[in-house]
């Protein structure tokens, strides 16, 4: 797949999650960040998690449940503060052992705009 088809997909798969409606804030404690407090709070991305170490050609995935609770993305502003986050450092840790070299240093700035 070409870099372009995989940035076009990825802006379909954004556009997607923006727009889902399927969780009922009602009925479940999920809540998509593009709809509550205006989306002040959301991001151009999958999701918050991909602004952390995000590329559209790494070689390895990790995919986690979730981010954290709308509370805690709220207190955070949509940031997820490295330091103060002991799953950020274990998944490090983790991921250090599995050959892959991020340190703390590289995690809070190493994502650039996936699509450039």
């Amino acid at each position: 797949m070409s870099i372009t088809d995989k940035q076009m997909a990825y802006l379909a798969l954004v556009n997607q999650r923006k727009n889902c409606t399927m969780c009922d804030p009602a009925q479940c404690e999920l809540i998509n960040p593009s709809q509550a407090l205006n989306g002040r709070f959301d991001t151009n991305e999958i999701g918050h998690w991909t602004e952390w170490q995000g590329s559209l050609d790494a070689k390895m995935m990790v995919v986690g449940q979730d981010w954290g609770d709308f509370n805690t993305l709220e207190k955070q502003e949509g940031v997820c503060n490295v330091d103060n986050s002991s799953t950020n450092r274990a998944l490090i840790q983790l991921l250090n052992i599995a050959g892959v070299d991020i340190d703390e240093s590289t995690a809070k700035n190493k994502h650039a705009v996936l699509l450039d």
